[in-house]
């Protein structure tokens, strides 16, 4: 019988198939700060292997780690790695990338090294911006805001972590080196440490992009100087990845700073950080939506997400953090704060808004159109304080 019309060619035809790829100890170390030797290689039919990415108990690992490479642009990539261990068990997940960005599916070693896991360590770095060089740009209480983050949260979190590594940048200090090596501070932490990263002033989207306005921008309308100047989302994620501490917090009191989540939605460790270790995780809490400002409030002497993010590590009536809900268990999360933060900000919004009008002042923002905070957990949870 002769068919009108050819038959359909199987779903599979044009759809590239991902990378076969394979990994292999080649080094392990007897002791905690020695390098793991991990080789990864990968191959596909056709093209050439575009990338292959390692992760270190749940942590991408820094290209810095690399120890050299064979067959870039080719159909066969392999890639040497020197991982430092950490005591205990040392999880290594690879992971390639091959022609129409198809991921293979991962494959993991595991090492175990003798001895204790050192006590967490908390790094943090807080960076706030009142004064800027341009006309009519300064803020009220960022400087505020990134102190009083830098004095309550190591305060907080003693019973946590056995010390604080604090780094705080304001005004004149907060360029956008001054900004960017304040998160390289954060490359100083272990695996097991926990890292926060704080940042208050303002934040402008440019062309899409999210990016945070350090000291020396004059023009908040002049895009080509904050794309050159400013510190974009991406730019942010990016450094947080070469960060050692598998447990992260970023905290951003600025206008429109929601659109930072797009940035962090697209995570290279995502889904290293949901399967692999439980121990690991990203959360970051942004002030408002992507296309809202952040109001100032002169009664609280903060913005407005810092001002109900210090209420949350306050103690409350039982010496606990009042962020500590779900559940009251004397521990309060990172997922916690967040989720006490993007409940309590909108209420607080109203209230001080329908405060002004009864005064005969005028509210910050219409109760049509609430503040609205918002989040993004990625991986598991982790405790933050006591």
């Amino acid at each position: 019988m002769d068919f009108l019309a050819a038959a359909p060619a199987p779903v599979r035809d044009g759809i590239p198939a991902p990378p076969e790829v394979a990994i292999d100890i080649t080094a392990r170390p007897a002791a905690a700060g020695e390098p793991i030797g991990v080789t990864v290689e990968a191959a596909v039919a056709e093209g050439e292997v575009e990338a292959v990415r390692l992760f270190h108990n749940g942590k991408r690992v820094a290209a810095s780690a690399i120890r050299d490479r064979d067959g870039a642009g080719t159909t066969e990539l392999t890639v040497r790695f020197a991982v430092p261990a950490v005591a205990g068990a040392n999880v290594l997940k690879a992971v390639a990338r091959g022609p129409g960005a198809i991921d293979s599916s991962p494959v993991t070693a595991r090492v175990t090294v003798a001895g204790g896991a050192p006590a967490p360590r908390l790094g943090l770095a807080a960076v706030g911006i009142d004064d800027y060089r341009g006309r009519g740009m300064d803020l009220n209480y960022a400087v505020a805001d990134a102190r009083a983050v830098a004095d309550t949260l190591p305060r907080r979190a003693r019973a946590v972590f056995a010390d604080a590594d604090r780094t705080v940048v304001v005004d004149a200090e907060a360029t956008r080196a001054g900004v960017l090596d304040a998160i390289a501070r954060l490359e100083g932490t272990r695996p097991g440490d926990a890292a926060v990263l704080f940042l208050a002033g303002h934040g402008v989207p440019v062309d899409g992009e999210w990016h945070f306005v350090p000291h020396e921008v004059r023009d908040l309308r002049d895009t080509g100087a904050i794309r050159r100047r400013g510190i974009s989302g991406d730019a942010l994620a990016e450094g947080l990845v070469e960060v050692p501490a598998r447990r992260l917090l970023l905290v951003v009191d600025s206008c429109y700073s929601g659109a930072i989540l797009g940035d962090f939605d697209g995570f290279a460790q995502r889904r290293a950080l949901h399967d692999l270790n439980r121990q690991s995780g990203v959360v970051v809490i942004a002030a408002t939506r992507a296309n809202q400002e952040a109001p100032e409030y002169p009664i609280l002497g903060h913005g407005l997400l810092t001002s109900v993010l210090l209420r949350g590590l306050a103690p409350g009536d039982d010496g606990h953090p009042q962020a500590d809900e779900a559940p009251a268990d004397g521990r309060l999360t990172a997922v916690e704060l967040k989720n006490f933060v993007e409940r309590l900000v909108p209420e607080v919004a109203l209230r001080l808004d329908q405060r002004l009008r009864g005064q005969g002042g005028q509210g910050a923002f219409a109760a049509s159109v609430p503040v609205t905070p918002v989040g993004l957990s990625l991986g598991a949870d982790f405790t933050l304080a006591r």
